[in-house]
């Protein structure tokens, strides 16, 4: 006999040492062993018990197919004791074959031994190949997804290789898109063509570093792509902007509450003069060329080649203005846009402005947990005046004179010159001015806010077009940023916007330029794309200031309503505001439901005379 251990398993087979033992050689070796004509007597085995048959252990529950029949797991014995047995379907099949006078005692001959060791190679083989192919469906699996992520790396790779450049006759250079304009909107675009591939050439007329007239406030959607160009990673590392986690508001009456954004959403603010260089390096290094201090002052499509003719006003050293020549042009020169008024596509001068100014830090008592206020005046409705906190303790003091109708207050005061002169706009800057000093001096809101000793700045002013334009294209054009008016008219922002209609542009005209077709029909793309992104949104701004503008009580009860429901609240507003969702919430029960019947509440105070209005900031 050989002395057997048998394990919870088939593969736990083991010799009497306990050492590991391989079952399949030792069953075909002891077989092999029983000689020609050689039978193995065994006896004290039930006809029930077979080889091969899964057996109850008693250990822990499980089973296992054992050799040898009747044998627990775990415990030891020899093949003297416990007996191999052939299953008793099989008894008087030829195969198994039962001596006479044995009684109930199985012999096993050699034809026995034969079927035993076909059966082991057969549960062999059979785990073998199962292996074998579920090893291979592995492996072609891993494979095939490996595969996968190699081949989406070489087209990602493929397509950041230059294009192929169409056929010039002569010897000129043309870039595939020329852009006007190195400000968020057109620096994006240009960033986001150059990665594409093609051939761009940046222009701006002021030298960087420049700064920009600006809320300075970066809105989570623009940071989405400002991390896609790796704007905002310079930002922060380099400790240039503030981030912003809590917001305020002040209505006409000086209801006012300041909490934090429960949302998740946080402002950061960063000055223009760093974040308009960041954007355009980084075009730049995408493979765009910059030119800055390049003033452009013609630009013309020549009917014969269908190219644009930019001229600027540097000479070369005989004389001559500069020339370049492009395929596509964009045009991002600001809200003034001189190159889509004299296309015609734009026909409207802008009709608004900002004004700017900063606190000196030290000199305020600007609360040190308000990052965002938001002042609505009476003086200003339906433009408005923010506060932003800046790094080192600066305070961004932003006001917006907004024209909700060309017969109001400010419609009249900013009513547009189309032949203005130079004299005409300084003298309406001069009038804006005044009215900002004002305000600042009498209003008593903002100057418990700011404090008595507080030293500002000199203000400057800049043109804002906002709302959007009727059209944003031509035949091998398009219009973008401030220039098309890409600004929400109830907060004055624009990055986020222009960064978003940037992108937009340069899918557009990536597609014409790979499909070769880069007329108006293809340009309308974009302005189709912009209008379905967010010109509702800015309809409906309008459709909100004009309610402001006539019942300016709607401010003093959302006041009320935001103080009183918190932080969530507020956190809601603002995302909104931010263009985060869209501002239409603003009409839902949840938000619209509270401010009407807190105007109810106010209205009945009122007759019982027990309405309020302490200036205070709280």
């Amino acid at each position: 006999t050989i002395p057997m251990r048998i394990g919870s398993s088939v593969s736990g087979l083991s010799n009497g040492n306990g050492a590991p033992m391989n079952w399949r050689a030792t069953v075909r070796g002891w077989l092999s062993n029983s000689g020609d004509g050689l039978v193995k007597r065994v006896s004290n085995v039930s006809d029930s018990t077979s080889l091969l048959h899964p057996i109850n252990t008693g250990n822990n529950g499980g089973s296992v197919s054992s050799l040898v029949g009747g044998v627990p797991s775990g415990s030891s014995a020899s093949l003297g004791s416990s007996m191999l047995s052939p299953p008793a379907s099989l008894l008087g099949s030829g195969v198994f074959t039962q001596l006479p006078g044995v009684g109930n005692s199985g012999v096993l001959p050699l034809s026995g031994a034969s079927w035993l060791s076909a059966t082991v190679d057969r549960v062999v083989v059979d785990a073998q190949e199962r292996s074998k192919r579920f090893g291979g469906l592995r492996a072609l699996l891993v494979g095939g997804v490996c595969g996968l992520v190699l081949l989406i790396l070489l087209v990602r790779r493929l397509r950041r290789i230059r294009r192929p450049r169409w056929h010039d006759e002569d010897d000129l250079q043309v870039f595939d898109v020329i852009v006007v304009g190195a400000g968020p909107a057109g620096a994006s675009c240009a960033y986001y063509l150059a990665r594409e591939g093609r051939e761009v050439l940046l222009l701006e007329r002021q030298r960087f570093p420049h700064d920009k007239v600006c809320g300075d406030v970066i809105t989570p959607i623009a940071q989405t792509h400002l991390r896609e160009m790796g704007v905002l990673d310079d930002i922060v590392t380099d400790k240039e902007g503030k981030w912003a986690s809590s917001g305020g508001f002040v209505s006409p009456t000086g209801r006012s509450f300041i909490g934090k954004l429960t949302t998740g959403e946080k402002l950061l603010s960063c000055q223009r003069i760093i974040l308009d260089e960041k954007i355009a390096r980084a075009a730049e290094a995408a493979g765009a060329t910059l030119y800055d201090g390049a003033d452009v002052v013609a630009v013309e499509l020549d009917p014969a080649t269908k190219r644009w003719i930019v001229t600027l006003s540097t000479c070369d050293l005989e004389g001559n203005n500069y020339q370049f020549f492009a395929r596509v042009l964009v045009a991002a020169d600001g809200a003034e846009s001189l190159i889509a008024r004299n296309l015609g596509i734009v026909t409207e001068p802008p009709t608004s402005y900002c004004c700017r100014s900063f606190a000196k830090a030290g000199t305020h008592s600007f609360p040190k947990n308000a990052a965002h206020v938001v002042f609505y005046p009476r003086l200003l409705l339906p433009g408005y005046f923010t506060v932003f906190h800046e790094l080192e303790d600066f305070l961004n003091l932003c006001c917006y004179f907004v024209p909700c109708t060309s017969n109001d207050k400010w419609g009249q005061l900013l009513r547009p010159r189309r032949d203005g002169t130079p004299q005409d706009w300084r003298r309406q800057q001069e009038k804006l001015q005044r009215v900002y000093e004002k305000y600042l001096r009498k209003d008593p809101y903002i100057r418990q806010a700011l404090g008595k000793d507080v030293v500002i700045t000199p203000c400057k002013f800049a043109p804002l077009r906002v709302g959007g334009v009727d059209k944003s294209y031509g035949d091998q054009i398009v219009v973008v940023g401030d220039a098309a008016g890409q600004v929400d008219p109830m907060t004055g922002g624009g990055i986020h916007y222009g960064l978003e209609a940037g992108k937009l542009a340069a899918v557009t005209i990536d597609e014409g330029l790979e499909n070769r077709s880069i007329g108006e029909k293809q340009m309308k793309k974009y302005h189709t794309a912009w209008k379905r992104k967010f010109g509702f949104e800015f309809w409906l701004a309008w459709k909100i200031l004009f309610l402001l503008h006539m019942f300016p009580f709607l401010l003093d009860a959302s006041a009320a309503v935001i103080k009183r429901k918190g932080e969530s609240f507020i956190g809601s507003w603002a995302t909104a505001m931010m263009g985060g969702r869209s501002k239409i919430w603003f009409f839902f029960p949840t938000c619209l439901g509270p401010i009407l019947l807190e105007i109810l509440v106010q209205w009945w105070k009122a007759l019982w005379g027990q309405r309020s209005r302490k200036p205070t900031l709280a």
